[in-house]
């Protein structure tokens, strides 16, 4: 099945597989952006992070930044998932960047 149109404005360089949101479906999240582009082309960077809702169709609903809380604007390189107390976080590397951290509820 192909990605909704909103995975496919930039580059992705990072993608965690996992049910996001505990209603039984794999949900798919997305990071990535590229800016080691030439001047004159320009970077890519339409990427600020999204997610994608799995549901019974096997297809995906791509949600806001508003509805996820997920932002990650910039050139995301890498995400890993591990657990923190009762619940997961998503640490975040970007390139000549800070780390993010992202706890999941």
């Amino acid at each position: 099945h192909p990605f909704p149109v909103q995975a496919q404005w930039a580059p992705v360089n990072a993608i965690i597989m996992d049910d996001f949101n505990k209603d039984k479906h794999t949900d798919i999240l997305l990071a990535g952006n590229d800016f080691s582009m030439h001047p004159y082309i320009g970077r890519y960077d339409a990427m600020n992070g999204l997610l994608l809702k799995g549901n019974t169709t096997q297809s995906f609903q791509p949600l806001s930044i508003a509805e996820s809380g997920f932002f990650v604007p910039g050139h995301t390189r890498y995400m890993v998932q591990f657990p923190y107390g009762n619940t997961k976080a998503i640490a975040v590397a970007q390139n000549r960047g800070r780390m993010k951290l992202y706890v999941v509820r």
